[in-house]
């Protein structure tokens, strides 16, 4: 099955579908040619846990249930730079949008 994820690191996000039987390492290798790094300095996490390079994608507990087209799933990314691996910080949560004004609602 297919997945929907956000990558997020710092001030970048990234938006990549994948599927659920493709390793972590296989999916890195994707990523890194987005990100412009190779797969080895990059480490993934859903929510504080790193994903396993030999594992695939819904053996880490990334699956269609949980990574929708409507609501992708949010990964995090942190690179090795000069050979050491960065701090490794969740970005900040995005703000949300204003409510729509009365005559732009819908009746449901």
């Amino acid at each position: 099955m297919d997945i929907y994820l956000t990558i997020r690191r710092k001030k970048t996000t990234i938006f990549i579908d994948s599927k659920e039987t493709a390793t972590v390492l296989e999916f890195k290798k994707a990523l890194g040619i987005l990100a412009k790094k190779d797969p080895d300095e990059i480490k993934i996490y859903k929510d504080d846990t790193q994903l396993d390079d030999a594992k695939t994608l819904k053996d880490n507990g990334v699956t269609s249930d949980n990574a929708k087209p409507q609501e992708p799933l949010t990964l995090f990314m942190q690179f090795k730079e000069e050979g050491q691996w960065e701090n490794f910080e969740k970005p900040a949560v995005y703000t949300s949008p204003p409510e729509l004004p009365d005559v732009m609602k819908t009746d449901k």
